[in-house]
């Protein structure tokens, strides 16, 4: 769950961790299994559609940028070590 570090949160904020509440309070309701998990299920859906409103066009994309590993000076000393100790 993404947290704002804002003092004073946007009503949009508020009512994602209102529908997010009410979706957990829905699981725990004494109601039959199919009840609640359509109520859970509701709810998460108003949730989700909210943040996705929330967040800016840029915050969307998914790509990845994934560098090579380099070697460190730490991984060749944690392999010399490895190999003095099991030589």
């Amino acid at each position: 769950m993404k947290r704002s570090h804002a003092l004073n949160p946007s009503p949009r904020c508020i009512r994602v961790a209102a529908h997010k509440a009410m979706a957990l309070a829905a699981l725990h309701a004494n109601s039959s299994l199919s009840t609640r998990l359509a109520r859970y299920n509701h709810h998460m859906q108003r949730a989700r559609a909210l943040e996705a409103s929330l967040a800016p066009a840029a915050a969307t994309d998914t790509t990845l940028s994934i560098r090579p590993a380099t070697p460190t000076v730490v991984t060749s000393v944690a392999t010399a070590v490895l190999e003095v100790r099991h030589g």
